[in-house]
């Protein structure tokens, strides 16, 4: 397999002042998509993407003839999961529903990446409508397991560099998931901080969108350009918090051992990292049912055109939640709603009472499982994500089988902008991490 090295500031700065013919760097992309994608299957197919790509490289070249008047995106060839409407392209979200009735207008956020002079690289594979029935990605660091889930076309387009900067949504473990498994960054903001007009929903009270890559600068210019969000200057050095919970006892044990010396590794660095006992088995027990409750009512009014007519084509997963979706009532819908309020109302008060900026915790319970069938695991991410918070992930270890490891940082509800500057303190003790995964050329 190939894995390409891909900074999206580096990249933007070569090609904005020509140094990167944009041409010939398209090719290049177009040739490494057809180097690797049989094999991972991260981007929808797309009859004469070639000859796409090339036309929309040179009509910005004849847009932008000087370095000096070029946009911040030039050039830039971005893969947008699957979900996400755009323009001239067929929206088939993991289905097999026919894409005309999917289809809608253009979203705020791949009307930015166009006006900023982004190219759409194609749309990414990704589970049937973000639910569960797996995708026909593949993981690039083996293909024998599975890349994840939803946003596994994402994931796996930013691990193999085909694309400097991926699109993603998550709903309670989409994007984190993936990009643990696939060693790569992957951020998720707070909800509704990035515009998530012009998706298809499966969860509408908690999917965000957010952003795939190999690097924190990476990430960080995404979240500047895409979400105006610019890290807060002036920050010390987090204090962590690592929850201690019934979930830890779901980690794969090489995850245990894992999580271990990446604990040591932050308090080796300077990090002070408090242990803070959260919530109960019971309670947590109670957020899944509340989840159960919200997630297939808002799904039901997702689909309520499309499951009448095409329900034979839905698969198994996907049917049964939308069949139970129906029988929950406005009142437990409700319920879940006050449950969720409340719920980020304890997180923090948490924070609060400990002192902390920052929770650490593993991004899923071990590595990338093997076979397709599993796409992850939300003991690590359904709560925080319920929540509403931003998640900022990063390859931090390797399993046994020598599969990548992510561990997370969340912080406080709308503290994206803290989350991002904290991250640069963060970034130098995994840093060994990253060059392994994407040895310098």
């Amino acid at each position: 397999m190939e894995f390409h090295r891909a900074s999206l500031p580096e990249t933007i700065a070569a090609l904005r002042s020509g140094e990167l013919d944009l041409v010939a760097y398209i090719t290049e992309i177009i040739r490494r998509v057809e180097a690797t994608d049989a094999e991972i299957r991260a981007l929808l197919p797309e009859p004469g993407r070639r000859e796409r790509l090339l036309a929309d490289a040179r009509a910005l070249l004849e847009k932008y003839p000087d370095p000096a008047g070029r946009p911040p995106l030039f050039g830039i060839p971005v893969g947008v999961k699957d979900l996400l409407h755009v323009d001239g392209m067929e929206t088939r979200a993991g289905s097999y529903l026919p894409p005309g009735p999917l289809t809608g207008p253009e979203g705020s956020l791949v009307r930015q990446i166009k006006a900023l002079g982004g190219i759409i690289l194609g749309k990414t594979e990704t589970d049937e409508f973000a639910h569960s029935e797996p995708p026909v990605t593949r993981n690039p660091r083996n293909l024998k397991h599975s890349p994840g889930g939803s946003s596994a076309g994402s994931a796996a387009a930013s691990a193999v560099g085909i694309s400097p900067i991926t699109i993603g949504t998550q709903t309670f473990r989409s994007i984190i998931g993936p990009a643990s498994f696939c060693g790569t960054m992957g951020y998720k903001p707070s909800w509704n901080t990035v515009p998530s007009d012009g998706v298809v929903y499966m969860c509408e009270s908690v999917d965000t969108l957010g952003f795939l890559a190999q690097d924190l600068p990476s990430i960080v210019t995404a979240a500047e350009l895409l979400a105006g969000i610019v890290p807060t200057p002036g920050l010390m050095r987090p204090i962590l918090g690592f929850p201690v919970n019934v979930g830890n006892a779901a980690l794969t044990p090489d995850a245990a051992v894992a999580l271990d010396a990446q604990l040591a590794a932050l308090k080796a660095a300077g990090f002070e990292v408090r242990r803070i006992p959260v919530f109960s088995g019971a309670y947590l027990a109670e957020a899944g049912r509340q989840i159960g409750q919200l997630l297939p009512y808002e799904m039901v009014r997702t689909h309520r055109e499309w499951f009448p007519k095409y329900a034979h084509l839905y698969r198994s997963r996907t049917h049964d939640s939308l069949v139970h979706g129906r029988q929950v009532t406005d009142a437990q819908y409700a319920e879940a709603k006050a449950f969720q309020a409340e719920h980020r109302r304890k997180i923090e008060a948490l924070m609060d009472d400990n002192g902390i900026d920052l929770w650490v915790l593993p991004g899923t319970n071990g590595p990338a499982p093997e076979n397709y069938y599993v796409t992850g695991w939300g003991e690590q991410t359904a709560s925080w994500s319920l929540a509403g918070l931003a998640s900022l992930v990063f390859p931090a270890g390797f399993a046994d089988n020598g599969l990548p490891l992510g561990l997370q940082f969340i912080p406080r509800y709308g503290a994206d902008a803290d989350l991002l500057a904290w991250a640069a303190f963060i970034e130098p003790v995994f840093a060994a991490v990253r060059q392994q995964l994407y040895p310098a050329p």
